[in-house]
């Protein structure tokens, strides 16, 4: 039969044995002792002891089939590398057999990190996959933290950003109002421009003219800053021609100077 392990068995002496060699921590294949110089009783009992190299002990049933044994191997019945001791004990009533130590090799278990003795339960693939479980974790945490810190600087360049365009509002704001400062001193200076036109001040002319004469027998019109008498004036017969060129000298200086006259 394939897919087992077989060793003959002695009980009447102890002859040399061939190691069986398992695996440390498997359980598929059985192993089949066939009792070569004992007949075992019908409705006997066997059982399986297992001695590990640390001195922890597995017991467990086995079956019988005529002068064959079948032990179905348990997940903790190699679980430790090195030598282990097997025996099968036959129980009919009182009566016990056991056979002689069957030396067991248990050989590494890659796949389970070879760990140290039955101190490993979750075998090395899971042990693998908690540590990649924990890269992958520190991995995501890293990359929380620099999304962090680039959310900062996006913050920190909005800030000057802001900052900024305050700061540019403010310079517009302040442009505004000397703008409009210089605005009104230009108005200021309009109105002041326009009132003091020739239209504006012949009246008040007329005004002086008429309550004060002079030689000349006319009113004189404003030009600009200028007043004008017309050509061919005839002085008036008997008054002080110099008194009345100092009336028009005082009235001209009412206007600061700008206004001048001609005789």
């Amino acid at each position: 039969m394939t897919n087992q392990i077989e060793r003959d068995v002695y009980v009447l002496q102890s002859k040399v044995k061939n190691p069986i060699e398992y695996v440390r921590l498997t359980n598929a294949i059985p192993i089949i002792f066939h009792f070569r110089d004992y007949d075992i009783p019908e409705s006997s009992s066997a059982e399986v002891y297992v001695q590990k190299p640390s001195g922890k002990a597995v017991f467990d049933d086995a079956s019988i089939s005529g002068n064959d044994v079948t032990v179905t191997v348990t997940d903790q019945m190699f679980a430790e590398l090195g030598f282990s001791e097997l025996q099968i004990k036959i129980t009919k009533n009182a009566q016990e057999l056991v056979t002689f130590s069957q030396p067991v090799i248990v050989k590494p278990n890659y796949t389970e990190g070879d760990a140290d003795q039955s101190q490993n339960e979750g075998g090395f693939f899971d042990e693998a996959q908690e540590a990649l479980d924990d890269v992958k974790e520190a991995s995501e945490q890293a990359s929380k933290a620099v999304e962090s810190a680039q959310t900062a600087v996006e913050n920190a360049n909005q800030a000057v950003s802001d900052a900024q365009t305050a700061v540019n509002n403010a310079n517009d704001a302040a442009n505004a109002a000397n703008e409009a400062a210089q605005g009104v001193d230009t108005k200021v200076q309009q109105a002041v421009d326009s009132a003091v036109t020739p239209e504006a001040l012949q009246p008040a002319v007329n005004h002086y003219f008429d309550s004060n004469p002079v030689l000349v027998d006319c009113t004189p019109t404003v030009e600009g800053t200028t007043l004008v008498f017309p050509d061919g004036i005839s002085p008036t017969p008997g008054v002080n021609i110099e008194q009345d060129v100092a009336n028009l000298k005082q009235f001209a200086g009412q206007f600061d100077d700008k206004i001048l006259y001609t005789e």
